[in-house]
């Protein structure tokens, strides 16, 4: 995609400047992680069995490993090199949380991770369409993130996704690392998630559709035990959405109840130890029956509104 300089509304083409060395690439994601995917870093070139990881990083939103991977041509597959980290990590689990106990004072033990959401992350300047084909699929256990910078200190980095497929991907029975990715993994979907929970989908329901209707650059993203209600292209989540037999439970980030105009008194900041030990600001609100569905928009509102005051420039 052009980028353009605007003075005055006079664009400017601002000219691409192409990576030399792969090694570009991976210093400048390492040094913003946590900006770039919401990632702690854990450990540069490691070798584990023979098998060199660029970036180990670790996600603290979905408890789980992320092995990045840079390229800087387009000439390697991502279905057999992608499987072949895949494997690299579910198999050598110790060695992965040895890794990460060595480098932070928070010490993580196995029941700690969720390994269902383990992720293989590629970064490079551009996939060929082959490349892109060849992980359009719904099962595919893969990302693939394009990076340009720009010759006025501009870096430009985009997720190239998949068009919503409902394919499998072929063969994947064959890949050796399949039997323990699938041994691991969780459906992370709308319907896991509300199964046999029918009041709870219906309340879901409700609310997804207000919120789109008024934000459609929302995103309602499914994962391990609830549904991350964040600003597309962005891995910071306003919302958690818990699923209960009858209800559900709304956790507000980054806030907490007197960050709110909350008329019925309806918030409760949240009190577990573990969140207060972490410094985090969580605010819980929950969906009992229809008419609590429009309090809820209310109160989604005030914190988007904060989110964009925060994170988005307009």
């Amino acid at each position: 995609m052009p980028i353009y300089k605007n003075t005055n509304n006079k664009l400017q083409s601002v000219k691409e400047k192409i990576f030399k060395l792969e090694k570009d690439i991976q210093g400048l994601v390492e040094q913003n992680l946590m900006e770039l995917f919401g990632i702690d870093f854990v450990e540069s070139e490691r070798v584990i069995n023979g098998l060199r990881i660029d970036t180990l990083g670790f996600d603290p939103e979905t408890k789980s490993f992320v092995i990045i991977e840079y390229k800087r041509g387009s000439s390697f597959s991502i279905v057999d090199q992608g499987f072949s980290y895949l494997s690299l990590l579910l198999n050598n689990k110790a060695d992965f949380i040895l890794e990460y106990n060595e480098k932070n004072k928070n010490q993580l033990k196995r029941t700690d991770i969720d390994w269902s959401q383990s992720r293989i992350i590629f970064v490079s300047p551009g996939y060929t369409t082959h490349q892109i084909n060849a992980v359009n699929f719904k099962n595919a256990p893969f990302e693939l993130w394009e990076i340009k910078q720009y010759e006025n200190n501009t870096v430009a980095l985009n997720q190239i996704k998949n068009d919503d497929s409902q394919e499998l991907m072929p063969n994947i029975e064959d890949k050796p690392a399949f039997k323990e990715f699938k041994k691991e993994t969780k459906e992370h979907s709308e319907s896991a998630l509300f199964n046999n929970r029918k009041k709870a989908k219906n309340l879901y329901d409700s609310f997804k559709e207000k919120i789109t209707d008024i934000y459609p650059e929302i995103v309602f993203d499914p994962k391990s035990g609830s549904v991350n209600v964040k600003y597309s292209d962005n891995w910071r989540v306003i919302v958690y959405i818990n699923a209960y037999t009858d209800r559900l439970r709304l956790t507000f980030t980054r806030s907490n109840s007197k960050d709110y105009q909350d008329a019925q008194n309806r918030l409760e900041d949240a009190s577990d130890q573990k969140v207060k030990n972490k410094g985090q600001k969580l605010t819980y609100l929950h969906i009992k029956k229809d008419e609590d569905v429009e309090y809820a928009v209310n109160i989604f509102q005030q914190a988007y509104k904060k989110f964009k005051k925060e994170f988005i420039e307009e």
